[in-house]
């Protein structure tokens, strides 16, 4: 058989004892360690072998065996070693082997019996084997103490070194009874003798013994030595206790013993008995307390005193001042009144005049409390609602020594803080007493905030408030009603008004997708099966959801006479207000614009108030508006019919609604009863059912203030589905979504036009609508077929907004106009049409509106002869080739193929900047003349591209009907001519196109003749305009004005000139004057030096002034002067003389015209424009007065060559702000800020104006 290497180890009980004798003993865990193994007697081969300093070496095949120790040291060198073993006195737990190197063990546990010794392996069960193959570490088997092995031994796999063996136990051990006894155990002694000492002795001589007394009152023991001290007569046990101890290897257990100790006295003994603590009491306030002196002497103690070292404790009433013996006894009073708040201490003393007697003492204590004020504090309010609110409070404290008693408790409230101090309302609720208590306010204002305090109240009205807290108010959800009003672009939504609201806030969505209205999304109809609390009806994903009610356990009852029952419920809704409810819970993924019906019922001592609420997530809930219950003893109460749910409550995964108990009131009258019964039956919940997207509409949310309670909804599209919500804010607050409303807009009409500032059909908003433009507008953008800008209206897209549409036509006279930043969205092109009036083989300045226009196609009646550009180096028009696409704000001059036939351009608009490169270098005839054109489908202001640079002031606009001129290059030609620096016209009469004089804007297509003055010029948007012809004047300074004089002809043709004053011209050739282009056959004109004007701009007006004019004539006949237009101080009356130098007759155009014969001819000085009567200038027609006019310091003066009657000032604006009368040739005049003035000079024979600048 092969040998096997064992190695057995048992411990001793004795060990076990050595070992635990310093940590007490009992029931617990024990580690026994041993880390040395030593040779010595006593140890063979079959117990230890000593191989090693390392460890213990374990060899070969034989079981070595480790027998019972009488002790063992850890660390020490020998182990005596009886042989024979006995069992480890506890069940062992653990067993640890610490290897100094490689090795292998297997542990072995009793088979037979835990406690049965192991001889050898055949009595054991193995435990797992386990390997250390590195350096040193440690093996380890976990038992369970419940096993309760005692003994284990170890089998090597080879030779193995042991470094440490640790063992732990858990131990429960027997005791030994105490042996614990006193020598005497009934002793008597005389008080005289002062002490007495007896000690208790035991086996047991290593636990220390303690020794008490029974009654302190007659004697005290020290606890450490025995020694009894005397206080008095009488009779005590002392007692002597012995701790459980181990004692020379024997575990004793607690002992006691006793002896009765009488003590006698022939003198008086004394002893004060009674309350030691008087309690807490204010200061200034007596509590008093009866005190005992009893003698257990044998003889009387007379002449007694009991005195108090402390004033706050005042001793009374003592009984008599003689105690008999033999337990005689009188009484006395202390009375303890605090002067100082805290623990006050005092000894009273009592002492007899009989020889021999003891004195007495007793310390007593008493505590001062000074006023404390009542503690309490204000909770968070709960229930919270649009007018009522729950405030709660806690009372810690009444307080302590209050002057009166607390009598009440309380709320008070307000808008504002400190209500108390502020008109707040106090809200009375019982009692004053310790504990949390609450109070619900009514008639509250929504959307407010509150500030409240909780308090306590004395009986003469002293209040005490705790911290201040504050809570809003809520808002009603409002009810969203039906839509109005329904339009293809829109629709009034309406809802109802919530009280206290300021605004509203409306959200409108566009709903897509496939919807199947009024679907049964959950019901619970209780048709009496054993599963009535599941639902009946629903969707798939609803047909396991359950009712369920925290008041009791459900039943389902039939109703009387009927098969069908309804959840009920007896019990469990007393004292439910807020708190008791029925809940159902379901999903609504998918679900929309949901309403709910219900049925309640209830006994006469049940529930009646409830309402509906709703969550998302079972913890915080919202009222569902419109879903107040009043519930009867029948089934026709407390019914709810298609009650509109929230819109929270829409596409959601879970949504929670419970009809909850908002009273405790019963149906009859009082609270409800324990024995309350509810029921509910026919809960339906109905939807709209679908995949569908919701995306909001332009502009939503909408902002509606209060009281409105609808809103115009536009911008939609037709025939497509909407839905709509409100909710009511006021300042911070904001209510429930309301209910929801589908609406679905009314198909788009054929067509709509914009008249009387709205449409007639709707805004068009579908591609299938045809949209009139019929005035002015520049509203929202809109989607439409084809639009239409009629004649005199004008359509704006303005920023940001965008126009679609398949085709634009614009009449004559209309206008088209993109802002910058606007958005055209044209699938087809856009038509322009202008009604011409030049007859055939005129010529016409066009320039084309739109992109990619043959200059050839402009006239659908017939195909022009001659298309030309103008070339300013040769002064000629070239003509271009057909087909010519026109360049944007290039000018074409056009022969007309057809007498007044109408132009057309088609194409995509131009927009924006548009730049046009101009011939800026003067050639070797100083010609730097341009062919330029408006590039817009609108009116172009001629300011407003002045103002941008590259041209000069003058433009010139080809007189297409004058005379019989029939080519473009006869010289011989008239012009009608804008001075943009001036803003005035000449000869606009004659523009073919109509250009209105009284403006400073030109037509879609007008080309013209500008000179350039740099490389180029830029159109833009911003000089694009839709104002009809008005003039806007600015305020009128009183030299400024302008008049136009109109030469009639034979032939019935009219020319114009005309003449300005002010605005900044002087009396030279400058940007306020505009040269006449060339004379044509017939021509009126100014001139200023050797220069022919049709426009001249003059000086600020004196009446002294002179225009020379020119005239010429194709033919003889009657020709006639007139005025065609005036403004300024002309307007105002300023007389207009035209004087005949050949007739000398004057003329005051004003009120009259002037006809006169004339040859065919020139005349350059037969008249003049004069502004005084031919009888005021008389015989000094030739006298001219100087007027000088020069700053002198802070003012001005002004020197004449005659006496100056008066000096009107005025400022820039024209506004007069003095005058001076100086009645002398010199004047000074004062002015105020800097800036321009005016001054008007009145002297004897003249008037004149002069410009100063301060």
């Amino acid at each position: 058989m092969k040998r096997k290497k064992h190695f057995l180890i048992r411990t001793a009980l004795a060990l076990f004892m050595v070992l635990c004798s310093t940590m007490g003993w009992g029931q617990g865990n024990v580690t026994i360690t041993r880390s040395s193994f030593p040779s010595g007697t006593g140890y063979t081969s079959s117990t230890w072998n000593a191989t090693a300093s390392t460890g213990e070496t374990i060899t070969g095949t034989s079981n070595l065996f480790l027998t019972t120790v009488a002790y063992i040291q850890i660390g020490g060198t020998q182990i005596p070693h009886p042989y024979n073993s006995t069992a480890i006195p506890g069940a062992i737990t653990k067993i640890e082997i610490t290897m100094p190197g490689s090795g292998s063990l297997r542990a072995w546990t009793p088979s037979v019996s835990a406690s049965t010794e192991i001889t050898s392996a055949s009595e054991g069960t193995k435990l797992a084997a386990k390997t250390f193959t590195s350096n040193s570490g440690t093996l380890s088997w976990d038992l369970d103490a419940a096993d309760n092995y005692r003994y284990f031994y170890l089998q090597a796999g080879g030779n193995t070194n042991i470094a440490e063996i640790k063992i732990t136990y858990q131990v429960v051990a027997a005791c030994q009874t105490s042996d614990l006894a006193f020598t005497n155990t009934t002793v008597s002694r005389d008080i005289s003798t002062g002490t007495y000492t007896q000690t208790a002795t035991s086996t047991n001589g290593t636990t220390p013994i303690t020794y008490t007394s029974s009654d302190e009152t007659v004697a005290t023991v020290n606890q450490n030595t025995g020694e009894v001290n005397f206080v008095t007569a009488g009779t005590v046990t002392i007692t002597a206790t012995q701790a459980e101890g181990t004692h020379n290897a024997t575990l004793y257990c607690t002992g006691t013993a006793t002896y009765d100790l009488t003590i006698t006295s022939s003198a008086p003994s004394l002893v004060i008995t009674g309350a030691a603590d008087h309690g807490d009491s204010c200061i200034g306030t007596p509590i008093t307390e009866t005190y005992t002196i009893t003698n257990s002497g044998n003889s009387s103690a007379g002449g007694l005193t009991v005195v108090s070292d402390n004033s706050q404790f005042v001793v009374s009433n003592l009984s008599a001042t003689t105690v008999p013996g033999s337990n005689g006894t009188v009484t006395f009073d202390v009375t303890f009144t605090p002067t100082s708040a805290g623990v006050q201490n005092a000894t009273i003393t009592v002492q007899s005049s009989t020889s021999g007697s003891n004195v007495a003492t007793f310390d007593i204590t008493g505590t001062g409390n000074t006023t404390v004020d009542p503690a309490l504090a204000t909770s968070a309010a709960t229930s919270i609602s649009a007018t009522e609110a729950t405030l709660n409070g806690d009372i810690t404290s009444l307080g302590t020594c209050l002057s009166n008693p607390l009598t009440e408790k309380g709320f008070v409230y307000g808008t504002s803080v400190n209500p108390e101090f502020s008109g707040g309302t106090f809200l009375t609720d019982g009692t004053a007493a310790t504990g949390v208590f609450d109070a619900t306010v009514t008639t509250l204002s929504p959307a407010t905030t509150y500030y409240y305090k909780a308090y306590v109240m004395d009986g003469t009205g002293q209040y005490y408030f705790s911290n201040e807290l504050s809570f809003t108010t809520t808002l009603d959800a409002p009810v969203a009603t039906a839509a109005t009003n329904i339009t293809p672009a829109g629709f009034t939504a309406n809802w109802n008004a919530v009280t206290g609201a300021d605004s509203y806030v409306l959200e409108v969505n566009q709903v897509s997708g496939s919807i199947t209205p009024n679907v049964t999304v959950v019901g619970w109809t209780f048709p009496n099966n054993p599963d009535d609390n599941i639902a009946d009806d629903g969707i798939i994903d609803n047909l396991n959801k359950l009712i369920t009610t925290n008041a009791n356990g459900v039943s389902y009852v039939p109703i009387s006479s009927s098969n069908t029952s309804a959840a009920t419920t007896t019990g469990g809704w007393n004292s439910g207000s807020g708190s008791k409810y029925w809940q159902v819970s379901f999903t609504t993924l998918g679900i929309n614009n949901m309403k709910l019906s219900s049925a309640q019922r209830s006994s006469n001592t049940g529930p009646k108030d409830f309402k509906v609420q709703y969550s998302l997530n079972n913890t915080s809930w919202a009222d569902v508006p419109g879903a107040t219950i009043t519930v009867e003893n029948d089934w026709i109460g407390g019914v709810l019919t298609s009650i509109v749910l929230p819109s929270d409550c829409d596409n959601q995964p879970t949504v929670y609604l419970r009809w909850i108990m908002t009273s405790n009131l019963q149906v009859n009258s009082g609270n409800v009863a324990a024995g309350g019964t509810s029921a509910i039956d026919e809960i339906l919940i109905i939807g709209d059912q679908g995949t569908f997207s919701s995306t909001p509409v332009s502009g939503s949310p909408f902002t509606v203030t209060a009281p409105a309670t609808s809103y115009d909804v536009t911008g939609l599209n037709p025939d497509s589905n909407y839905t709509y919500t409100v909710k009511a804010v006021k300042g911070a607050v904001e209510s429930a979504v309301s209910n929801t409303i589908t609406v679905t807009t009314a198909p788009a009409p054929a067509s709509t036009t914009y008249a009387g500032g709205s449409w007639t059909n709707g805004a068009p908003n579908s591609p299938d609508t045809d949209a009139v433009i019929s005035e002015n507008y520049n509203g929202a953008g809109f989607t439409a077929k084809d639009i239409t800008v009629s004649s005199g209206a004008a359509l704006t897209i303005t920023s940001t907004e965008t126009i679609t549409a398949a085709n634009i036509t614009v009449e004559d006279n209309a206008n088209f106009i993109q802002e910058d930043g606007s958005t055209l969205t044209l699938t087809g092109t856009m038509t322009l049409n202008k009604n011409a009036t030049s007859d055939a083989t005129k010529y016409v300045f066009w320039s084309s509106p739109v992109q990619n226009q043959n200059v050839y196609g402009i006239y659908p009646a017939g195909t022009p002869q001659f298309v030309m550009t103008y070339n300013s180096d040769t002064d000629l028009y070239p003509t271009v080739a057909n087909p010519t696409i026109a360049a944007a704000g290039v000018g074409y001059s056009v022969k007309v193929p057809v007498s007044a036939t109408a132009a057309q351009f088609t194409g995509a608009p131009n927009s924006g900047d548009v730049i046009v490169n101009l011939d800026h270098v003067a050639n070797a005839n100083g010609n730097t003349w341009n062919l330029i054109g408006n590039p817009y489908p609108s009116n172009l202001n001629l300011q407003s591209l002045y103002n941008g640079g590259g041209i000069g002031s003058s433009i010139y606009f080809w007189d297409n009907i004058s005379a019989t001129n029939t080519t473009q290059q006869q010289a011989a030609t008239t012009w009608a001519v804008y001075n943009a620096a001036n803003g005035t016209w000449s000869n606009t009469g004659n523009a073919g196109l109509g250009i209105d004089g009284n403006n400073n804007l030109v037509k879609p297509g007008q080309g013209f003749i500008v000179q350039a003055t740099a490389p180029s010029i830029t159109f833009t948007n911003a000089m694009r305009s839709a104002a009809t012809a008005n003039f806007i004047n600015k305020g009128m300074n009183p030299g400024e004005g302008k008049f136009w004089l109109k030469l009639a002809t034979p032939s019935g043709t009219q020319f114009q000139t005309a003449i300005t004053y002010g605005g900044g011209a002087l009396n030279t050739l400058e940007a306020f004057d505009s040269k006449v282009m060339s004379v044509g056959a017939n021509g009126i004109y100014s001139y200023l030096g050797a220069d022919k004007l049709a426009i001249q701009g003059r000086d600020y007006f004196v009446n002294t002034d002179v225009v020379i004019l020119g005239n010429k004539h194709s033919a003889s006949g009657q020709y006639t002067f007139s005025l065609a237009g005036k403004t300024g101080l002309f307007d105002a009356g300023q007389a207009i003389y035209l004087k005949d130098k050949q007739t000398n007759i004057y003329t005051n155009l004003q009120t009259d015209s002037y006809t006169f014969l004339s040859d065919a001819l020139e005349q350059q000085d037969r008249f003049e424009i004069v502004y005084q009567p031919q009888a005021a200038l008389g015989t000094a027609e030739t006298v001219k007065t100087e007027t000088v006019v020069y700053k002198d310091g802070d003012h001005f003066t002004v020197k004449a060559s005659e006496k100056i009657l008066s000096i009107e000032v005025y400022d820039a604006s024209g506004r007069h702000i003095g005058t001076v009368k100086p009645d002398s040739t010199t004047a000074q005049v004062t002015v105020g800020s800097r800036g321009m003035y005016l001054l008007k000079i009145k002297t004897v024979n003249s008037e004149t104006v002069k410009k100063v600048i301060k």
